[in-house]
């Protein structure tokens, strides 16, 4: 199926302005409005092919360096990372209720998978690499975990869970990503039993934590995955301020 041709025309406009950056436009930003246009677009998430022609975007959209290129990237990630609400309301709801996702195995419509597919691996891209160093990396890496968490509930990806694990006990990383690596472990086995290695680290988490914010993110992953209640966690939180306290 070729590529919708209002997508095509639009994403021909976001290369056209990386290529030759205009110095007219509102602000001179004028990378951040084609953007804008492109992901405006309905017919983006109505085949895979239309939405990898996008996705295929997002490189050259980072590696800009022209006037705007930090606005431009931002734009660009929190847009492509939001698109995956639109691919999962292309999916059936099951159930007695409709009100549960249906495995990757029951849906039908394989061009849908092939969508979450294409959005997993852009996520999946942009949480790796090397250590971030601003909140403004941190952020949009962040994001690209949220984007995988979504996919996740759908397309069961271990090499997924794994580094989230990874990058959830690495002190090195940033609270950003650490706390977006959490929400993923938080909502990859919710409504499952979750497996051990996720179960431990939890714990070995809650017993090393350096801060408040972070113990309530790890708490929070625990009552995601039914380890720890409410009452719970609430507990836990207050005893390590008291202890804090009293040191």
């Amino acid at each position: 199926m070729p590529v919708a041709p209002s997508v095509s025309k639009a994403i021909a406009a976001v290369k056209g302005q990386i290529a030759n950056p205009s110095k007219t436009g509102r602000g001179g930003d004028q990378i951040y409005f084609v953007i804008d246009e492109l992901f405006r677009k309905e017919k983006i998430v109505a085949d895979s092919e239309t939405l990898g022609a996008v996705l295929a975007l997002a490189e050259e959209v980072e590696g800009y360096r022209g006037k705007g290129s930090q606005s431009a990237t931002r734009e660009f990630t929190n847009r492509a990372c939001g698109l995956v609400y639109a691919v999962k309301r292309r999916l059936p709801l099951l159930g007695e209720d409709e009100d549960r996702l249906p495995t990757e195995e029951e849906i039908e419509d394989r061009d849908v998978v092939r969508c979450l597919e294409q959005l997993g691996d852009y996520a999946f891209q942009r949480v790796q690499g090397p250590r971030v160093r601003s909140r403004r990396a941190a952020s949009l890496r962040s994001c690209a975990w949220r984007c995988l968490a979504e996919v996740s509930e759908v397309l069961r990806r271990p090499a997924y869970l794994e580094f989230a694990r990874k990058v959830s006990g690495d002190p090195k990383a940033s609270e950003q990503e650490r706390d977006g690596a959490l929400d993923f472990l938080g909502s990859y086995s919710r409504g499952e039993e979750p497996d051990e290695a996720t179960i431990k680290l939890l714990d070995d988490l809650e017993e090393s934590a350096k801060s408040r914010d972070f113990l309530v993110s790890v708490k929070q992953a625990q009552i995601d995955l039914g380890i720890e209640d409410e009452f719970g966690a609430m507990m836990a939180v207050d005893y390590w301020e008291e202890e804090k306290d009293d040191d």
